[in-house]
C-alpha cells in the first residue's frame, strides 16, 4: 500500500478539509494581488502547514521554481546568504520564485538574525512561506519578518471526512464504525497520523485485529469513557456498543458509571437546550444508581436502555 498521508495530500484549495478561514485569506489576498511576499504558517503537526504552502506557490504559477527547504538542513549562515544569492535570479518561464522552509524553527538565532535584512528586503519575484510547529525559540525581529497564519487542529468532522474520503477508494467493504470512532480519537486532529492509522487498520485481516491495532483494549478510563459516550450519542449498533464495554475491565465498571455521569453533567450544564441535553439527562437517569451488586451488567442494561429511547 502507498503512503496514504502523501497519496491523498490536496493539490488545489479547493480539495483542502477543514482550514476554512486560511484558504479564504489567501484566496482574497490573491485576487486583490495583496498577498505578501513573507508569510508563516503555524500550528500543529500533521494540519496542512506544508501543503497550503505548496497550494499557495502554485497559485502564483510557480511550480519549476519552487524551492523547499527542512531548516533542520539550512542551519549556518552561509545557507542564509546562499539562499540570498539564488534570490537575485529571475525565475526562469514563470512568474516568481518560491521557497518554502519547514520547521523554521530548528534555526539557531544567529542564523534568524542574519535572515532579517534578507527577509525584509525580498526582490518582487521571491516568496518566502516558512512553516512551523513551534515559534517559541523564534526572535520577535524574526516573527516580524512575517505575515503570520494560524492553523488549528482538525476537527472530528474534517477528520471523518478524510478517513472516508480515502476509504471510498481503498476499501469496497468501507471501515466498521467503532474503529472509526477510534481512528478519529486517536487522530487528534491531525490529518496525516489519520491517514497513517487508516493504512495499518485497513492492513489488518479483521475488524478485532484492526480494534487491537488501534489499542482499544489498553484504553484510558477517559479515552473509554468517550468511546462509549460518543457511540450512545451516535446511535451507533449495539455489536459496538458490546466491543466497547467489554474493553472495560470488572473493576472499572464503577469509575466508568461516575465518570460518565460527570460527562451527561456537562453537557447539561450547557445553557442551548439541544437533543443531547435531553439524552444526557436520560443518561444520569440510568446511570445514577450504583453497580456495586451486578457490576458490568449494569452497564449493559443502562447503555441498552439509551439507544433504546432514542430509537
Amino acid at each position: 500500500m502507498n503512503d496514504l498521508a502523501r497519496e491523498f495530500r490536496p493539490t488545489r484549495f479547493e480539495d483542502v478539509i477543514g482550514q476554512i478561514g486560511v484558504v479564504q485569506l489567501l484566496k482574497t489576498k490573491l485576487a486583490s494581488k495583496s498577498l505578501p511576499h513573507a508569510i508563516l504558517f503555524r500550528g500543529p503537526t500533521g494540519v496542512g502547514k506544508t501543503t497550503i504552502a505548496r497550494i499557495l506557490a502554485k497559485e502564483l504559477g510557480c511550480e519549476n521554481n519552487l524551492i523547499e527547504q527542512n531548516c533542520a538542513d539550512v542551519r549556518g549562515i552561509d545557507a542564509i546568504r546562499e539562499m540570498q544569492r539564488d534570490m537575485r535570479t529571475l525565475p526562469m518561464g514563470e512568474p516568481c520564485k518560491v521557497y518554502i522552509l519547514d520547521e523554521v524553527v530548528q534555526l539557531p538565532k544567529a542564523t534568524q538574525q542574519a535572515s532579517l535584512k534578507v527577509f525584509e528586503d525580498l526582490p518582487n519575484h521571491v516568496y518566502i512561506l516558512v512553516c512551523t510547529s513551534d515559534t517559541t525559540d523564534l526572535l520577535p525581529s524574526f516573527l516580524g519578518r512575517f505575515l503570520p497564519i494560524t492553523l488549528s487542529p482538525l476537527s472530528d468532522a474534517d477528520i471523518k471526512k478524510i478517513v472516508l474520503s480515502a476509504v471510498a477508494k481503498l476499501s469496497p467493504g468501507g471501515i466498521d464504525n467503532a474503529v472509526l470512532i477510534a481512528l478519529i480519537s486517536k487522530a487528534e486532529g491531525n490529518a496525516r497520523k489519520a491517514l497513517n492509522l487508516l493504512e495499518m487498520v485497513l492492513s489488518a485481516s479483521s475488524e478485532e485485529e484492526q480494534l487491537k491495532l488501534l489499542g482499544l483494549s489498553s484504553l484510558k478510563d477517559e479515552e473509554k469513557i468517550e468511546f462509549l459516550a460518543t457511540a450512545i450519542f451516535k446511535k451507533e449498533k449495539w455489536k459496538q456498543i458490546i466491543r466497547i464495554i467489554d474493553s472495560i475491565e470488572e473493576r472499572d465498571v464503577e469509575t466508568i458509571r461516575r465518570q460518565i455521569l460527570d460527562y451527561a453533567c456537562k453537557i447539561m450544564a450547557t445553557p442551548l437546550i439541544t437533543e443531547k441535553t435531553y439524552l444526557a439527562n436520560a443518561m444520569i437517569e440510568y446511570f445514577r444508581d450504583s453497580w456495586a451488586e451486578c457490576g458490568k451488567a449494569g452497564l449493559y442494561s443502562a447503555c441498552f436502555q439509551l439507544l433504546k429511547k432514542r430509537g
